[in-house]
């Protein structure tokens, strides 16, 4: 019994001896395990850091995109807009929304695929990805494109007009050998100037104005024209014949008046008039009227805006958005309403 309680106390003093030493290597444990910890801690706080980063320059790069990004959670809702822009909704049933706006399908709207939409006045390419909770949708805004493509129909819409007066030409080239020069160089002319269309779109064009005489200046258009007009038995008017300068650049004004007269043409019937008036009240103001159909006084604001059609004028956009974006360009104005003639008035103002 001795030697056995005896072995017992050798065995717990053993055992006493590991535990000591057990508990000996614990405050290392410890230190080793809180060293641990604390790098761990340090990995998530720049893991954070880095996320905070990544999302600063991602919708950086949306924004600098012309993206609208929408984040939409399972219900539909919008969770997320990186920007508030034109007539998007920043909060709310999106799919509903979005159908309103551009008139489309809301089930149209949940395709993964790629799609344009477009009102009067915007256009975006439009894309919907479907993630494993909700979805996001991409809104790219092409309306600057849509523009561009406006502006290039824009000079072919002009190089008609020469075209159309050379076809006219009679078999007597010796009577009109000085037309058909005249026709030929504005053609080549037309074309020379593509690029400063372009600047014109992109913000690049540099202004030349100089002192124009507004009667020459307008004398010569209408001559250009003339052979077309002759065609449908149009009289065209110049009511001052009086010298008048102004300071303005030539060439912009140029195609805005082209423009104007052009589509005057267009849509005056046979045996009709055209009425051409200026003089300074301020700024310089010019008048073009016609007999054709005109426009309906509601449609006076709109017919200036990108993409706008008209039925009884139906073609008239094309002319009119480059004469926007010249007018943008001089600080100056247009402003539509009823002719004393019957059809349509087109007032520009400019600044002097």
């Amino acid at each position: 019994m001795a030697n056995q309680i005896a072995k017992s106390r050798i065995v717990l003093k053993e055992e006493r001896r590991k535990l000591l030493e057990i508990l000996k290597t614990l405050p290392v444990l410890k230190e080793k395990k809180d060293e641990k910890t604390k790098s761990i801690l340090e990995e998530i706080k720049k893991t954070k850091e880095t996320i905070e980063d990544l999302k600063y320059a991602f919708l950086s790069i949306l924004n600098e995109l012309s993206l609208v990004f929408y984040y939409i959670n399972e219900e539909g809702e919008i969770v997320y807009i990186n920007k508030n822009e034109w007539k998007f909704p920043s909060s709310g049933p999106f799919f509903p929304q979005i159908s309103f706006l551009f008139n489309v399908p809301s089930e149209e709207l949940q395709k993964e695929e790629t799609t344009a939409l477009q009102t009067k006045e915007k256009a975006y390419l439009y894309r919907y990805n479907k993630l494993k909770k909700g979805g996001f949708a991409i809104f790219f805004d092409i309306t600057e494109e849509e523009e561009k493509n406006i502006m290039i129909n824009s000079l072919l819409h002009d190089l008609k007009t020469p075209i159309t007066i050379l076809d006219g030409i009679g078999s007597n080239l010796n009577e009109e050998v000085e037309n058909l020069k005249k026709q030929t160089k504005r053609m080549k002319d037309l074309l020379s100037q593509y690029e400063i269309l372009m600047k014109l779109r992109s913000k690049k064009y540099i202004l030349q104005k100089a002192n124009l005489n507004i009667y020459s200046f307008l004398k010569n258009i209408i001559s250009e024209i003339e052979p077309i007009a002759k065609k449908k038995n149009i009289k065209i008017k110049l009511n001052r014949n009086n010298d008048l300068f102004i300071k303005t650049d030539e060439f912009l004004l140029y195609r805005i008046v082209l423009n104007i007269l052009s589509n005057s043409l267009k849509f005056t019937p046979k045996d009709g008039e055209i009425e051409v008036n200026y003089f300074f009240d301020g700024n310089f103001i010019l008048t073009i009227e016609d007999s054709g159909p005109g426009i309906k006084e509601e449609e006076c604001d709109l017919i200036i805006k990108p993409f706008y059609g008209n039925k009884e004028r139906e073609g008239l956009g094309i002319g009119i958005s480059f004469v926007r974006s010249a007018l943008k360009i001089l600080n100056g104005k247009i402003a539509f309403g009823k002719s004393k003639l019957g059809g349509l008035k087109v007032e520009i103002n400019l600044p002097q």
